[in-house]
């Protein structure tokens, strides 16, 4: 069982540079009350930064850091586990983060995140997500167990019962199952490489056993047909390289007619300017009898008009002849463009023929290679023999290798089933739910709400009322939701006490009283709270404290003076 003795800090929100201390374990039954803004909260912030590197409300950790001192922010937790008592310290600017040990300052060479990973794993042993969930609760940031979501759900309850190790067992597995399946992968590498050695050996003593002159002369035809391979495909692209030199040829005027081209386009932009030039003298002559710049009366207004009609229709008539050149001009163009696509795909074939050249060029230099070498070599010696003795007997050690690998896998594979989430968890868990139903409906009743509450093995809920209406959480009130979540609180202590796995004294609730229970559940918590007895220390805190004060045997009352929350003494 974890006892939570005691917490400390200073410079944290509103807490000034003197530490605060408060003890968690003196009184059974502890009310924390305060003004809005005095610090009452800021020792669940505090508890959960230090053991887990997160505030308990959504506040990011260097806005921990009380603002007006602006540094060494720190705060401590002690508890005791069995025999051993253990202090932990977590500092901002600097940075602070010490686990001691019955006095002793663990080894910290390990990063901080596997230091983290001990703490919660090797001496708490549970997570922020669960110690919410049954050690420290409050209204504003608490995600009851109802509004998780399924997957979170079972991170709960798996830490509850204590099997959260086979889901870690089973990380571990893959990791394995990963470096078992690169080893079969590399051995099947290594087993084909030495089978194309033993190819390569066979073929070798296959070929040194036939006469040295067939080899040869088997060499010199395979030479002669590719020396006779080259010259085929050399003639095409000759042939093809001539036809493109034709090609090329036919279009040499393709300067010329851009050129036209472009002069033409020059000529006609000269005469649509002249074309309307005359026509809006014209329009000028046509509408107007006064000249606007001299007011002098304009004379022989036809005789323009006709000479600028005139003007104007030889230009119009020249601009039909230009288009028509234009015309002819490009046809010839697009004639050229399309011979040059012709020719792009010719020099493309040849330049594919050319790369097929070049390699029967290299198959030839090989050939010619093998040749000297089948001429200059010599008998087997055994050495080689040798050497094919060793592959063989390489290769059934690489077989047995692979066969102890795949039967290792298959042990695996089987025990991944077993620790998957259907697996051996599911059954444990199988086994516990109606535990948890029963508790859970048995809070519900002494806090006077008669329903049936049940929850399956996929972690969804059903509700039934006493005329066995089903309904769901959401269902509910406020105040009916608050009796649910309480009592799922009260029976994830119990489970927790049962299995061991979050076995603590101490139980922290910020503001639970505050909201929607009646008078009359409130009578019932309080009955409840007072059941735990000396093994458990309540911190309950709270607006209400004319209320509540008389049902408590203790009482801390938190106060501002200046900028800075103190505990009133």
């Amino acid at each position: 069982m974890i006892i939570f003795k005691k917490v400390r800090y200073k410079n944290m929100l509103s807490t000034g540079n003197s530490f605060t201390e408060i003890d968690l374990c003196s009184h059974a039954m502890t009310l924390v009350i305060g003004k809005n803004g005095s610090g009452k909260s800021t020792m669940l912030d505090v508890i959960c930064l230090v053991l887990f590197n997160k505030a308990f409300r959504e506040i990011k950790k260097d806005n921990m850091i009380n603002s007006i001192n602006g540094r060494e922010a720190l705060g401590e937790v002690e508890f005791s586990s069995g025999t051993i008592n253990y202090l932990i310290r977590r500092g901002i600017k600097p940075d602070i983060f010490e686990i001691y040990e019955n006095g002793r300052l663990i080894n910290q060479d390990a990063s901080s995140r596997d230091y983290q990973k001990y703490l919660e794993n090797s001496i708490l042993g549970f997570n922020l997500k669960t110690f919410t969930q049954t050690v420290v609760i409050g209204v504003t940031s608490f995600t009851p167990f109802m509004k998780l979501k399924s997957w979170e759900r079972r991170i709960v309850i798996e830490d509850l019962l204590d099997i959260g190790i086979f889901s870690s067992m089973n990380k571990v597995l893959k990791d394995r199952l990963k470096r078992i399946n690169e080893e079969i992968s590399e051995t099947k590498v290594n087993i084909q490489t030495v089978m194309d050695k033993i190819g390569m050996q066979k073929k070798y003593i296959e070929e040194s056993k036939k006469s040295t002159g067939e080899l040869i002369e088997a060499k010199k035809r395979e030479l002669a047909n590719n020396e006779a391979l080259v010259e085929q495909i050399t003639t095409n692209a000759i042939s093809i390289q001539n036809s493109v030199i034709e090609l090329q040829n036919s279009i040499s005027d393709e300067p010329e007619i851009r050129s036209i081209i472009k002069r033409l386009e020059e000529y006609r932009i000269k005469i649509d300017s002249n074309v309307k030039t005359y026509e809006k003298e014209m329009q000028f002559y046509q509408t107007n009898d006064i000249c606007p710049k001299c007011t002098q009366p304009l004379l022989d207004k036809d005789q323009h008009i006709s000479k600028c009609k005139n003007e104007r229709d030889k230009y119009v008539s020249g601009l039909s002849q230009l288009e028509t050149e234009q015309n002819t001009r490009q046809t010839r163009l697009n004639e050229i463009k399309s011979i040059q696509s012709i020719i792009q795909k010719k020099q493309t074939e040849i330049t594919k023929l050319n790369a097929s050249i070049s390699q029967i060029h290299k198959f030839i230099k090989n050939l010619l290679d093998e040749i000297k070498t089948i001429s200059n070599k010599k008998p087997i010696s055994d050495d080689i023999l040798q050497v094919s003795k060793d592959l063989y007997a390489e290769l059934e050690n690489l077989n047995n290798e692979r066969k102890n690998l795949l039967e290792r896998k298959s042990y695996l594979d089987v025990a991944g089933l077993l620790l998957q989430d259907n697996g051996i968890k599911a059954k444990i868990i199988k086994q516990y739910l109606p535990v948890i139903n029963k508790m859970t409906n048995k809070y519900l009743a002494a806090m006077d709400f008669f329903v049936n509450f049940n929850i399956d093995e996929e972690f969804n809920e059903t509700i039934k009322s006493r005329h066995r209406d089903i309904f769901v959480y959401d269902n509910f009130s406020e105040g009916e939701k608050l009796r649910i979540d309480i009592s799922l609180l009260f029976t994830w202590r119990a489970v927790a006490k049962i299995k061991n796995s979050i076995n603590t004294n101490l139980l922290i609730m910020d503001e639970i009283l505050d909201g929607s229970l009646d008078s009359a559940g409130m009578d019932e918590f309080m009955r409840l709270l007072n059941a735990f007895g000396n093994e458990t220390n309540v911190l309950l805190i709270s607006h209400r404290g004319d209320i509540l004060a008389d049902k408590f045997n203790h009482v801390l009352h938190f106060e501002k003076v200046g900028n800075f929350s103190e505990i009133k003494q």
